[in-house]
């Protein structure tokens, strides 16, 4: 497992629809440490849904830029969570489907994006969205986002997370104005260097007399 990995597994507890007596503990989004998927979901794994990332692919430095997540569910898993991350730029609340998520620490000392509660879906898909900051350097970042379609149970059994990677090009920002030269500047400069030629010439021929 790449250091990278590493840090998106534990940066995101998996959802589980967890009894009331359970506090919550994964049905209201990945705390400070996560998890690991396996044990967070036991070893009775449901059908994996099908996730998809949509967004700009091409960003200028140090725009903020939506970015949407769909879950498809699979028959049974009618409910999700989520998790996004990036180890460039920030990562903020907004965008169409905001609702229910909130701001945690990430894996990579910046913020991620998680849910607040399980959402239900509709017509088979789950929702989310957020709002990527990109670095202020240009070069690629990646968006990493987890989406886990839940069965309800009060079990971690039965659920199943995909993850889906996005990576964005930025472009880095341009460079700083040059800046304009005075045209009075331009001529006192003209007009100095002819007086010293004047001058050199003079010199010279007092010299030669």
């Amino acid at each position: 497992m790449t250091p990278r990995t590493l840090a998106i597994a534990l940066s995101f507890s998996l959802v589980a629809s967890l009894a009331p007596g359970d506090a919550g503990a994964f049905s209201s989004g990945v705390g400070p440490g996560g998890c690991m998927s396996g044990i967070c979901h036991g070893g009775s794994p449901g059908t994996l849904p099908v996730v998809t990332l949509n967004g700009p692919t091409t960003v200028a430095a140090n725009s903020s830029n939506i970015y949407e997540f769909i879950i498809t569910s699979p028959p049974g898993q009618l409910d999700g969570g989520f998790s996004a991350s990036s180890a460039d730029g920030e990562l903020t609340l907004g965008g169409p489907d905001a609702t229910g998520t909130k701001v945690v620490p990430s894996g990579f000392g910046n913020n991620a994006i998680t849910h607040s509660a399980t959402k239900t879906g509709a017509g088979g898909e789950v929702r989310f969205s957020f709002v990527w900051e990109a670095p202020g350097v240009g070069g690629p970042a990646t968006l990493d986002v987890w989406g886990n379609a839940v069965n309800g149970n009060s079990s971690p059994t039965g659920d199943g997370a995909t993850l889906s990677s996005l990576v964005v090009t930025v472009e880095p920002p341009p460079p700083p104005p040059v800046p304009a030269t005075s045209p009075w500047s331009q001529a006192g400069l003209a007009a100095l260097l002819l007086a010293a030629g004047a001058l050199f010439v003079l010199r010279r021929r007092g010299s030669a007399l």
